[in-house]
């Protein structure tokens, strides 16, 4: 057909004859010549079978697919407590994957500025409200964010109050989701307050408390690197002030990477700590 661009008649091929060859005898349609805007090497590459070979791979760099479908390293959802506010859930079936990044993540949650962050070592359970609500308003005037284990320890109000973020990482077997109108509730649940939720493993791969403690380090070390690397890295501290025994590995972490620990008096395990000090 003919169209008119600029004053001038231009001679424009029609859909059924954009892969005729014009010098060919009959206009037949030419086989070597690939449809326009598509390379010729990626002809019969389509977009799932691209993310297949880019996210999914295994120690050799081959496709790894169970089942014949995508399965991604991880997935965010939006999670409403009843009566609280909606955060950031994001599940993770199997955290040992190579393909799992977790600057990736971080990168989707909007955490892109270098950032303090402060790790709760040892907090299950509800404590004393003076110590918390200290350690929010440190978090509060130095722009710092909170990581806990998901579950009541006090701090939430706190944070709620404030406008801390606190991100909380824990074995999805471990936890329990809140219900409407609960007769009771239980240490383990999932508590408002928490801006961001962090599960690790599913019904295949469960894990228990402790294996989320490299997890959690390295969220807590991405955010402090942030994504620019020409802006200077922020601290990470942790801080006792729990008796649960299941973080030993989270001191390992913190005495590896060389990260002060804040040791909070009062609670059995944070004596004894004091003590060897």
């Amino acid at each position: 057909y003919q169209r008119r661009v600029h004053g001038e008649l231009r001679m424009e091929p029609t859909e059924e004859n954009k892969n005729v060859d014009p010098n060919a005898e009959g206009g037949e349609p030419n086989q070597d010549i690939p449809p326009r805007g598509e390379p010729e090497d990626q002809q019969n590459i389509t977009n799932e079978e691209e993310a297949k070979k880019t996210f999914i791979t295994d120690k050799e760099g081959e496709k790894k697919v169970e089942g014949g479908e995508y399965k991604p390293p991880f997935l965010i959802h939006d999670l409403l407590i009843p009566g609280g506010k909606p955060a950031k859930l994001v599940r993770i079936p199997d955290p040992t994957l190579p393909d799992l990044r977790i600057p990736e993540i971080l990168f989707r949650l909007k955490f892109r500025e270098p950032t303090p962050a402060i790790l709760l070592i040892g907090g299950w359970g509800a404590r004393a409200g003076k110590v918390l609500a200290g350690l929010c308003r440190a978090a509060f005037h130095t722009d710092a964010l909170i990581i806990d284990s998901a579950t009541v320890t006090g701090i939430e109000k706190f944070c709620i109050r404030k406008n801390v973020k606190l991100i909380g990482v824990a074995p999805e077997a471990e936890i329990l989701y809140p219900k409407v109108n609960p007769t009771e509730h239980f240490d383990n649940e999932l508590t408002n307050g928490h801006t961001h939720f962090v599960l690790l493993g599913d019904k295949k791969n469960e894990f228990h408390w402790g294996d989320e403690a490299d997890i959690k380090a390295e969220i807590a070390d991405k955010i402090a690197t942030g994504k620019y690397p020409n802006k200077p890295k922020c601290k990470v501290v942790g801080v006792i002030l729990g008796d649960n025994e299941k973080c030993i590995r989270e001191l390992e972490i913190c005495n590896e990477r060389s990260w002060p620990v804040i040791v909070i008096e009062g609670s059995e395990m944070c004596n004894l700590s004091l003590i060897h000090i």
